[in-house]
């Protein structure tokens, strides 16, 4: 959290201090305040830890204020992306299936292989880019080659999470069931 004299407070490891800001670490502040109360999904990016250690993560930001009054300050809720792994590690979908992340824009915010990351900039052509382009043509379950696609929105974030299901792993279950008659 920073307050509009640059005064901050953290919890990172329970470190609480009120030591100012750099200006140039003051961006995500102007633009938390300028959009005034409404919670902004920043994309993928590196900040520095109070050690000082870098770290990628993900940030919800959101100006602060009381009532009707003007924005008094702005908070900042970083996810890392390390976070965000072992959430979409937790999901099951097969031995082989995955989930992945991507914006409005189809910039990938999580994906299993880290390569996918890199590519945001746009120039590698990537497997999952015709999945990507196909969730952000407004479609939400289909068959991808030999792969079984699902998706969901995070309207709140802009945000799409896309599950892919090897398509002979669904039907090595429903063959399985079949046999139990």
């Amino acid at each position: 959290i920073i307050g509009e004299n640059g005064s901050y407070v953290g919890t990172q490891e329970l470190e609480y201090t009120t030591e100012n800001i750099a200006a140039e670490d003051m961006g995500w502040y102007r633009l938390a305040i300028e959009n005034s109360g409404n919670p902004i999904f920043l994309p993928p990016h590196t900040i520095k830890n109070y050690m000082g250690r870098s770290q990628y993560v993900i940030s919800l930001i959101k100006s602060l204020s009381l009532g009707n009054a003007p924005p008094r300050g702005a908070m900042s809720i970083n996810l890392t992306l390390d976070t965000l792994s072992k959430i979409c590690n937790d999901v099951r979908l097969s031995n082989t299936g995955y989930v992945f992340i991507i914006d409005n824009n189809g910039n990938y915010i999580y994906h299993p292989n880290s390569d996918y990351l890199e590519a945001n900039a746009g120039i590698t052509k990537l497997a999952d880019d015709t999945i990507m382009q196909r969730v952000l043509a407004g479609e939400n379950g289909f068959v991808d080659h030999d792969h079984f696609v699902v998706c969901d929105s995070i309207d709140s974030a802009g945000y799409y999470v896309i599950g892919v299901v090897p398509y002979d792993a669904i039907v090595g279950a429903a063959n399985s069931l079949r046999t139990l008659e």
